[in-house]
């Protein structure tokens, strides 16, 4: 698509520099970093905006993870204490304690 002066404007990401950004997303510092600048030399967008959309996608990716592995909320009844402790019995303060400070 083309604004009134020519320049050439791109709405959405297409399919194939979805799967760039995601390859990038798999390397490691400086590679990461050039191959993000690579991709948008290769798609006419600005070096910030391919690099904003590879951080959404990665956040992404580690929540999709995080709600694969997590389990589901409540699952265990003990959950928090360790196996079968019953909870601590403690003994209420007399009022003379209470009234010591005073």
């Amino acid at each position: 698509m083309l604004d009134r002066f020519g320049n050439k404007v791109s709405i959405g990401y297409s399919e194939i520099e979805l799967i760039w950004i995601e390859a990038a997303n798999s390397l490691r510092g400086y590679e990461r970093a050039c191959a993000l600048y690579d991709i948008s030399q290769m798609s006419g967008r600005s070096v910030a905006n391919v690099r904003e959309k590879a951080n959404k996608m990665r956040v992404e990716k580690v929540h999709q993870d995080w709600l694969r592995n997590a389990p589901a909320m409540g699952s265990r009844a003990d959950r928090g204490r360790p196996g079968g402790m019953p909870p601590s019995e403690i003994s209420l303060p007399s009022m003379a304690r209470l009234m010591a400070g005073k």
